[in-house]
């Protein structure tokens, strides 16, 4: 088993370093977004060379690091409650592979169902509202 790390993301207003943020922009085509399901961005570092000479391609290589990151913890000893998953039950959205110095890393959007999340910068937004025109009076 391979094993993948999320790159850490600096806070700008703080020292603290996260494992991914919340995403921004509008994904407004996925149902139930911004009301059961938010948009994270994290950055994975992995060995992708040795994977991809024991046979992995991408889409394989891609599957394997969210079924990691879905995996929750194991159990305390004595621990009443089941653990969840560090990050929520995540989706695959899209994934692209980046070349740097270090290596080749994955960035990864996935959907979570946590709208914060101690792990990730920031928080999710709710869904925007439509905006309320004014009716103008008659005289």
């Amino acid at each position: 088993m391979f094993e993948f790390k999320p790159r850490k993301i600096k806070s700008h207003t703080s020292n603290r370093k996260y494992d991914g943020t919340y995403h921004r922009s509008n994904f407004f085509s996925i149902g139930g977004y911004r009301e059961i399901k938010w948009m994270i961005v994290m950055e994975i570092e992995c060995d992708i060379p040795a994977m991809k000479k024991q046979g992995y391609e991408n889409a394989d290589i891609v599957r394997e690091c969210v079924t990691f990151l879905n995996k929750a913890p194991e159990k305390k000893k004595y621990a009443r409650k089941e653990p969840q998953p560090k990050y929520g039950n995540l989706e695959l959205y899209d994934f692209s592979f980046r070349r740097e110095v270090s290596g080749e890393i994955i960035q990864l959007l996935l959907l979570t169902d946590q709208k914060k999340n101690k792990f990730l910068r920031g928080k999710g937004k709710n869904k925007v509202k439509s905006r309320r025109r004014w009716a103008t009076k008659k005289k």
